[in-house]
């Protein structure tokens, strides 16, 4: 692994650590510093990285004062104060991308593309099939884009992901993740805590939410929410055309003419009608069972 040191009063970029420090291979071509080794150009506070034919590894870190940028085997450092506009090309590999950030950060990630805003940098990159941003800073957002194919959302406390044909996105650490469906017949999975966790269901916008994290799903045509643990509560609601709400001891689901909200696992279901011929379905387990009604 080789360290290449961006040095502001003397204008290069030299290997870290060598008693003889040598430059990196490049040139001044109308004032741009040009990286020859991997594509890396530096220009007024931009930066500029464009992968290989073969499948490439890139690492961004966003800290306090330092930023790194990894390519395979070649790490670029800069002051924090000198940089603040970084793109990324992918070289037409499945190449990866990961992004950590100890500050606050908003990542907008869609398919084989990622634009993420800090404080005082812009970072965008472009066909890359997998991307992972990982923060610690408890108020970053993330908003997840579907394509145009059929996707699938997996969100978790935590950790969030969309997938589809040939590409990868994850977020972690984000205490709140927005995820938007595309065209295709997407199909979103939302999973509790440990603790007491809430499920909202609508046909146009799903979400589960607990200490610490929520997670939405906007525009999927299917929604399956699951509750392993805790006192969770899930609370479904119609569209405004005709519904049919189902319940079991175990799963409870709403069916409108374009959508499916499902939760499974839940503690206490709730389900609401407002408009429309709605119909409910409620099954019995197979004990014995009280019919005394009980009023709410």
């Amino acid at each position: 692994m080789r360290v290449w040191e961006w040095l502001p009063n003397k204008k290069e970029l030299r290997i870290r650590g060598h008693r003889r420090r040598r430059l990196l291979g490049c040139e001044t071509l109308e004032g741009r510093r040009v990286l020859n080794a991997s594509a890396v150009q530096f220009n007024e506070g931009r930066v500029s990285a464009e992968g290989t034919p073969a499948a490439d590894s890139v690492v961004v870190q966003l800290r306090d004062n330092v930023f790194l940028l990894t390519i395979n085997d070649d790490t670029f450092r800069f002051e924090r104060s000198e940089v603040n506009e970084v793109t990324v090309v992918g070289g037409g590999g499945e190449d990866t991308l990961t992004v950590v950030a100890t500050e606050p950060v908003q990542a907008n990630l869609h398919p084989f593309a990622a634009h993420i805003e800090a404080a005082d940098l812009t970072f965008a990159a472009t066909q890359t099939s997998s991307i992972s941003v990982i923060s610690s800073d408890p108020t970053s957002t993330a908003f997840l884009y579907g394509s145009t194919q059929d996707d699938q959302l997996i969100g978790r406390p935590g950790r969030t992901w969309m997938q589809g044909l040939g590409f990868t996105n994850i977020v972690r650490g984000f205490n709140q993740v927005d995820s938007q469906g595309g065209a295709g017949a997407d199909q979103a999975f939302l999973y509790d805590s440990a603790e007491d966790d809430k499920f909202y269901a609508k046909s146009h916008v799903s979400w589960m939410e607990g200490s610490g994290f929520t997670n939405f799903a906007r525009g999927f045509e299917h929604v399956y929410a699951y509750s392993s643990s805790g006192n969770d509560s899930a609370y479904l609601y119609d569209s405004a055309s005709d519904d049919t709400f189902y319940a079991k001891p175990h799963a409870s689901w709403i069916v409108s003419p374009t959508t499916m909200q499902f939760s499974r696992g839940f503690r206490n279901v709730f389900a609401y009608g407002s408009s429309g011929q709605d119909k409910a379905f409620l099954y019995d387990s197979g004990g014995m069972n009280d019919s005394t009604p009980s009023p709410m």
